[in-house]
This record gives C-alpha cells, structure tokens and sequence, in this order.
C-alpha cells in the first residue's frame, strides 16, 4: 500500500487496461483527452464515484485558478446517476463564492464544467445554499469552507470581509456527518491542528431531518490570509473523555433517546478498559430539538484523548429500529475507530486530505482502516494541486491493534467507507503544496 505520486492517474488509452487492476483505488482523473490543452478531466465514476470528487475537484478548480475542470460520469454507477439537489447546491455555493461560470449544474446531469475566474474577482460574501430536500447540510459546508476561506479574490487585505453561508437542508443526515460531528469533531480538530481562524462559527438556527428537511445553519467564515499548517496527528494516546448527546424532535417522546443513551453507555462500560478506561464515566446529554418540521432522533458519542484527539460515533433512529439498536450501534462506531489505532475515525480521514494537500509542509495522520473515500480524495488531491501524498501500511490486519493489547475486533460492518476499505493501521504522509490565496 506504499505510494507516492499519483500512480491511480491514467490516462484515457491506460484506462482500458488497468481499469480492471484498479479500478476502486483509483479516481481515475483524466487529463490526456482532446481538450487536455484546454481543460483537466475527472471521471467522477471512479474510485468512491459519489459527491466527494465533485466537491474537492470543485475547491480545488475555484482555489488555484487552473484550467477549467470538467467532471463527466457523474455518480454514474448509483441506483440515481448524475447530479442530485445535494451536489448541485454545492456545486452553485463554491461558484458563487469564488465567481466563474458553471456548466450543467442540473439535476440528473452526468457532466458539468466550470471556468475559473481570473485571479482579481472578487466572489460574493453573503451566500446560501438551499437543497430544496433533507440533503446534507454538512456535505454542502464541506466543499463551501475552503472556498470561503481563501476567498479574498485581488482586494486589498485590510479590506477583506468574512463570507456569510446561510445552508439550507438536512442537518443530521443518514451517510454524511452529523451538524453535531462537524462542531464538535472537524472544526475543533481543523483549527488546532490545521490553523484554520478561531473565529469560524457555526449557528444551528433550525433542525432540519428526513424527508422534508428545512434545516438552516449559518457559517461565519473569517478569510484566512496565511498557509495553512502542516497536520500532525500521530500519537492517540489515552481516552479520558466521553460524551454522549442524544436528541428527539416533533413528535418523537423523550424515553426514545434515552433509551439510546443508556445502551450506548452499556456497550462503551463493556469495552475493554484499554479502550474507555473504567475511570472514565460517560455524560450524557438528552436534548429536546424545537422548530423542526419532521420528527426525529439520533444520538453522537464523541471521545477526547489527552492528546487531543477527537473520535466519533453516531447514529440516527429508523423505522421499526429500536432505540436501543441505535444506541449500541453508535457506540460500536466509536469503538471500531478506538480498536483501529488510529487518530481520526472514517469520518474526519477523508476530510482532512484536502486541508493536509493545500497545507505549507509535511503532513502526517496515523489512521486505522483505510476507506475508498480517503483513497479517493488522495487521487483527486494529487491530480489537481501536485501535491504528493505516500501511505505506509504500520500494522498488518493480523497484527493490527497488538501494540496496545486492543483486539482487532469487527471493522467490515462499518456503516462509512466499508467498500474498498483497507484494514490495518496507516500512516498517511502529505508534502502540501504551501497554497495562499
């Protein structure tokens, strides 16, 4: 699993050949058609073959200013192919902020381009994004926040505003990241360690669910005139923190989430005490959600380490799921990330290869099981910033966890990146490109 370089870029007339050797670890980015001269193809079937590669492709484009990009085969092996009200929203917001033109950014659109501006527009610093349905409000703040945070355009600095996002849809989502994940995990992790502004803020104004949605959240997004700081995160170390949200809404009662509660901190107190030491004592906090349109619940387990290391599991409450399914459920998330070894769980290992591709230096992230999401991004990153990234198998899966007497335990039911997923411990290195706006 060693790499360096973009060994899974080929070109059109490799495709062929080595599409059958490698097609899941691979995005596949195509930059030798006919319009190579002119433009940097993506062939967003490839690897994870979902929203991912549409939005960091997209951050990517409206950042550095390169050619313009064209994205084709959209989602093209999904039960719905092509664009779907989620990734077209994202799509419009970077554009929006950024400025350019967007091409094909419809619904069901299996292709679309988008022309940078030139280097002294200046892009729009009141934004929303609506997605008019439940679609993930975060998966919109993840290709929105780098773009508003380099979003200075050719102004003078002194004069440079924070850019305003108003996102519209679902806040706690079924396979994206929670709104809770994002203030409590991501951003807390991106600004220790890759020195985004302390002064972003993220204001949950109203609860948006499935079907109907209706979410709002509001971003402030200070502009981030420096280059971002190379991430370490190498050492776990020890869990000394854990706590447990869980939350209702509309017509759910209340004995629902805490009955999800209760055997999330069962199943944590069953774990071994290498994992959660039995000193440490779950809290726990059961929140009745107001102004929403549908009804709901969920739950989100988040343990600190004293290092500094943030690792999460969640859940969202189903149909004819018991509460307390869902409860042990996100328990077992946070557990498979602990048993791994590794310093971020599923959901922050692919977030953080764009920060750690743009970063000024040598980024290293010590991870567990490797996902297709991650493998995905790093193919991306590699293409459109030059960057270079290497991944070092650490453990084996037969010895994987030995080293701090945590059994393997089970990682193939993870509910985030099981496909394409690579077993063992990692070392993901990063040479950044140094990127300043």
């Amino acid at each position: 699993h060693r790499r360096e370089g973009s060994g899974g870029i080929m070109s059109s007339s490799a495709a062929g050949a080595a599409a059958a050797a490698d097609q899941q670890s691979s995005a596949s980015c195509d930059a030798s058609s006919s319009e190579s001269s002119s433009s940097i193809i993506i062939d967003g079937s490839q690897g994870e073959g979902g929203g991912q590669i549409l939005r960091n492709a997209m951050v990517y484009a409206t950042l550095l200013h390169q050619k313009p990009v064209e994205i084709i085969n959209i989602r093209a092996n999904r039960s719905k192919p092509g664009l779907r009200p989620q990734h077209m929203t994202g799509l419009r917001l970077c554009r929006d902020i950024a400025g350019g033109t967007l091409v094909g950014d419809e619904v069901g659109s299996s292709r679309v381009r988008y022309d940078p501006p030139d280097m002294s527009h200046q892009g729009r610093r009141h934004v929303v994004g609506d997605t008019k349905t439940a679609g993930s409000i975060c998966l919109l703040l993840q290709a929105a926040l780098p773009c508003a945070l380099f979003a200075t355009g050719g102004g003078d600095e002194r004069s440079i505003e924070p850019v305003h996002l108003e996102l519209r849809g679902g806040t706690n989502a079924a396979m994206a990241p929670q709104i809770d994940y994002m203030t409590e995990v991501f951003l807390p992790i991106a600004k220790a360690r890759c020195g985004l502004p302390e002064g972003i803020t993220i204001n949950i104004e109203r609860r948006g669910y499935f079907p109907k949605g209706g979410g709002v959240v509001k971003v402030l997004v200070p502009p981030h005139l420096t280059k971002l700081k190379p991430i370490s995160l190498l050492d776990r170390g020890h869990v000394t923190e854990v706590r447990v949200r869980a939350f209702y809404a509309g017509k759910c009662p209340r004995w629902v989430p805490e009955k999800m509660a209760d055997a999330a901190v069962r199943a944590l107190r069953q774990a071994s005490n290498i994992i959660v030491p039995a000193s440490v004592q779950p809290s726990v906090e059961v929140v009745l959600e107001p102004n929403t349109i549908d009804s709901a619940s969920g739950i989100l387990i988040v343990a600190r380490t004293d290092t500094g290391c943030l690792l999460a599991g969640s859940a969202l409450g189903r149909p004819k799921i018991k509460p307390n399914v869902t409860g042990t459920d996100a328990a077992e998330e946070l557990l498979q990330a602990l048993r791994a070894g590794g310093c971020v769980d599923a959901w922050l290992q692919d977030q953080l290869i764009l920060y750690m591709a743009l970063a000024d230096g040598t980024s290293e992230v010590k991870t567990g099981c490797l996902t297709l999401h991650t493998r995905t991004a790093i193919d991306v990153a590699e293409h459109m910033t030059g960057a270079k990234f290497e991944v070092e198998p650490l453990l084996p899966v037969e010895a994987k966890g030995q080293s701090d007497g945590i059994s393997s335990g089970s990682t193939s039911s993870s509910v985030y990146g099981v496909n394409g997923i690579v077993e063992g411990q990692h070392l993901i290195r990063c040479r950044g490109i140094g990127f300043r706006a």
